[in-house]
């Protein structure tokens, strides 16, 4: 399961794009955008950023949306993770396929 995970989270660090050029906009600065990354630790190696999202989805974190919360820059705090609960669906409770 570690390797599994390991592999996708290489896999979509290897994807186009940088996430504080989408939060900032095309017209952002070198600096805010070296800001923005210092911020989100986009900076650290590639496996330090995996212990450290590995340690939060074990905690229940399981980090932050940037298309749902494009504004948050505090990752760990704008996921409930695990902890919240589902609300029930009748669905669900009446057995309904």
């Amino acid at each position: 399961m570690l390797i599994v995970t390991f592999v996708t989270f290489a896999l979509l660090n290897l994807l186009p794009g940088d996430v504080s050029l989408e939060l900032l906009g095309s017209d952002a600065t070198p600096s805010a955008i070296a800001r923005v990354r210092s911020e989100l630790r986009l900076d650290d190696p590639l496996v330090v950023r995996y212990m450290r999202w590995l340690g939060q989805a074990l905690q229940g974190d399981l980090g932050c949306s940037f298309i749902r919360s494009p504004t948050a820059i505090r990752p760990s705090r704008c996921s409930r993770g695990v902890r919240a609960p589902m609300p029930p669906r009748a669905d669900l409770c009446s057995g309904a396929r």
